[in-house]
């Protein structure tokens, strides 16, 4: 038995800096095979250490070489040896045994990429100051085998003292870091290190988020990651042709502001005006604090005013809150004062003198591979809400209310370029007495496309879609839909008989396009119901900008 000892050290390569003269050898091996060896040009080898390494690194250890002055060299292999066994000893009185290559030929190839996979075993756990070299080759000329030592040690965990970010333009680093959520004095597991990247790619103000790169600045490790921040300072507008049975029809339309650290870091400012008919409209404002007192707490407030034609309008204040548990799952919260006034002087309105009190909890769970065009993953948001609704003319009723709405997004890669996207809704409000606007309104662009802008309202509704996306590129795609539902309207407090009650099976289908272009998205999308014919469809052309 023949006793070898050496030293491999691993070594992180960096391309690019050099390329290596090469030589061509003929040998003959055995007398009967004759071969092009290549080897790199080094002066301070001879040829016959050369080739005796690059043997020795195939498994021929008992390799045996002719004189050099002529080619071809003679060459007389020997055997071929087996690997019996990998033993890693990393620490005192501890090793174990890769068993996943015995009976493999031996080959320094194959040696270093199961030492590289140990190896980045312990980068991912933190040991980035880990070492390890194979100590000795043991062989067994009589069974044609060899035994391979490692030794090494983990080191210490690398912890991590700062975050740097490159890249950034609107958030500063002291934001961005506490996107982050990095604690002091990290593991630079690869653990944690994902999950920085995630709570940062959760975030709405960064679209991309790079690799991590650690580096050692004044004896401490720092970690960086290069960033591509998304702008929120967006204008979102959206014009719809409506036609009716004449062939004539009706403009509508969103105009949808957002604006981004208006006083502050983490501070937003929405306001939103939607026209759904000639004479219905809605406007919408918030504003909301993201991360308070260091905390992953987001404090807003909302009002919106809804103007039925001259029927009645309703205005609705809120505050709400949110809470970031993690990166994927965030609790939310609201509650509201809403009243009604009616414009109706016959004594007759859907929508009577009234207020309404109630609150809000739900959750939203979200676990998607982008935000914007995700490709795959899925998204799901609760809601639960109780309220007491007070009528005006009769001091005397009160009646409590429960609501649960859902929705369920999912998206599922089928071949290249080509994803599904399809959405689940649900709303169901049970309670004594309903004015119209305690019903959920659907219908339009926003919802069940195909149909005019919330053209129902139900107190029960389940619907969904199903859209095939063919992606031009990682923001754009063509897409064809198809979507269907079921709803339930109810009798009216105002109403004196069930003769306006409602239970209906919709369905509708359309195609249309969306593209991120250099002056922002622009979309468009053509719907038909099934109650239309195919040139009364409803079209409608929208652009989302930065400011």
């Amino acid at each position: 038995m023949t006793k070898f000892l050496f030293s491999l050290v691993l070594l992180i390569s960096i391309p690019g800096i050099g390329f290596a003269q090469e030589r061509s050898i003929q040998v003959l091996e055995n007398g009967e095979i004759s071969r092009s060896i290549i080897l790199p040009e080094e002066n301070h080898k001879s040829t016959i250490q050369q080739l005796t390494a690059f043997y020795s690194d195939n498994g021929y250890f008992d390799v045996q070489i002719s004189s050099t002055s002529e080619e071809p060299i003679q060459v007389k292999t020997g055997q071929r040896y087996r690997i019996r066994s990998l033993a890693f000893e990393l620490e005192v009185d501890s090793v174990f045994v890769d068993n996943e290559i015995s009976g493999e030929f031996y080959s320094a190839y194959l040696i270093d990429n199961r030492l590289k996979t140990e190896y980045d075993k312990f980068i991912n756990q933190g040991y980035y100051n880990a070492e390890l070299s194979v100590s000795e080759i043991r062989l067994d000329s009589l069974s044609g085998t060899v035994s391979v030592f490692v030794s090494g040690e983990k080191g210490r965990k690398t912890l991590l003292s700062k975050i740097i970010f490159k890249g950034n333009r609107i958030s500063s680093q002291r934001y961005l870091s506490r996107l982050a959520k990095m604690e002091d004095s990290l593991i630079a597991s690869k653990e944690n290190l994902d999950r920085i990247r995630r709570n940062l790619s959760s975030s709405e103000l960064v679209e991309q988020v790079s690799d991590p790169v650690i580096y050692l600045e004044n004896d401490n490790y720092v970690v960086l990651f290069e960033v591509k921040e998304q702008n929120l300072n967006q204008l979102d507008g959206l014009i719809g042709f409506v036609p009716d049975e004449t062939g004539k029809g009706q403009i509508v339309g969103d105009l949808d502001i957002s604006l981004w650290n208006v006083l502050r870091e983490g501070n937003a400012f929405e306001l939103q005006y939607q026209r759904l008919k000639p004479e219905t409209s809605r406007l919408n404002l918030g504003i909301s604090q993201d991360w308070i007192l260091n905390i992953p707490l987001s404090i807003g407030m909302d009002f919106s005013l809804y103007q039925n034609d001259t029927t009645y309008q309703t205005r609705n204040l809120g505050l709400s809150g949110s809470y970031f548990i993690n990166s994927d799952l965030s609790i939310k919260s609201r509650i509201y004062s809403l009243s009604s006034s009616s414009g109706s002087d016959s004594g007759f309105s859907k929508e009577p003198d009234g207020k309404k009190q109630g609150g809000d909890l739900g959750f939203k769970y979200s676990k998607l591979d982008r935000r914007e065009v995700p490709t795959s993953g899925f998204s799901l948001d609760v809601i639960y809400g109780v309220a007491n609704k007070d009528i005006e003319d009769d001091s005397a009723l009160a009646f409590r209310q429960q609501r649960l709405e859902t929705k369920v997004n999912g998206y599922i890669p089928l071949f290249e370029n080509s994803v599904l996207a399809t959405s689940i809704n649900g709303f169901y409000v049970i309670g004594d007495q309903f004015t119209e606007s305690d019903l959920v309104r659907f219908g339009g662009a926003n919802s069940l496309r195909g149909y005019s802008e919330e053209q129902f309202t139900a107190s029960e509704l389940l619907w969904g879609d199903i859209e095939y996306r063919f992606l031009t590129d990682r923001y754009s795609y063509l897409f064809l839909f198809t979507a269907a539902g079921v709803y339930k309207r109810p009798q009216l407090y105002s109403e004196t008989d069930n003769s306006f009650t409602q239970q209906d099976f919709l369905y509708s289908g359309g195609f249309g396009l969306s593209f991120r272009t250099a002056i922002g998205r622009l979309k468009f999308t053509y719907a038909l119901s099934s109650t239309e014919t195919l040139g009364n469809g409803k079209v409608h052309f929208g652009i989302r900008t930065s400011l």
